[in-house]
């Protein structure tokens, strides 16, 4: 599975896999890549498992600030 999100700095993502793993990441302790980059590993998983979702964490303060 491939995937792209657009974060803001301090934003967090959550990475769902299929046996029910949840891993909550800011978005800062992630390394930016070039073009030419092959891909930042952001969980390992077992064999057989597979990355089933990723989405970023709302936080209340943002909500509120895209609002106004």
């Amino acid at each position: 599975m491939s995937r792209l999100l657009i974060v803001k700095p301090h934003d967090e993502i959550l990475i769902i896999a299929k046996s029910g793993t949840i891993n909550r990441q800011k978005t800062d302790g992630i390394s930016s890549q070039g073009r030419g980059a092959s891909g930042v590993r952001l969980q390992r998983l077992d064999a057989g498992d597979k990355i089933v979702d990723v989405a970023r964490v709302i936080k209340v303060v943002d909500v509120v600030e895209e609002q106004k």
